[in-house]
């Protein structure tokens, strides 16, 4: 998979991360209740992106946690992927709290800003940048 925010050799007329947030296409993990979590898990600043935090929140629902659990679950299960990717797996449940068969992948990547930072950002393991 490439990444446009990491590949040095990228189009630079391509849409920058700060109109990634500006859009709602990315979401910050920084603030709010994922706040403090995002800071206690990872050292570089850490957003999702909106399909991601919407299955986050289907999986609280499911689960009968609050987001910031869903969170804390997700941003502490994450394993070594292939290449810069890491993985986590949470089963998503529904709101009587049964099992479900259902298993929502998430995928974790690391990269660089677009003032050369360290980034991580938190998508569906069928999202690209």
């Amino acid at each position: 998979m490439r990444d446009r925010f990491s590949d040095p050799d990228a189009d630079p007329g391509v849409t920058t991360r700060a109109d990634l947030f500006d859009c709602g296409v990315l979401i910050s993990a920084m603030e709010g209740e994922l706040g403090p979590i995002s800071r206690s898990h990872f050292v570089a600043p850490v957003a999702l992106t909106r399909l991601a935090k919407v299955q986050l929140e289907a999986y609280a629902a499911g689960a009968g946690v609050s987001l910031a659990t869903a969170w804390q679950r997700a941003a502490a299960g994450f394993r070594p992927g292939p290449g810069p990717e890491y993985l986590a797996d949470l089963l998503i449940t529904d709101p009587a709290g049964v099992r479900a068969d259902r298993v929502q992948r998430f995928k974790l990547m690391h990269g660089v800003g677009d003032a050369g930072e360290r980034v991580v950002t938190f998508l569906l393991p069928e999202e690209d940048l």
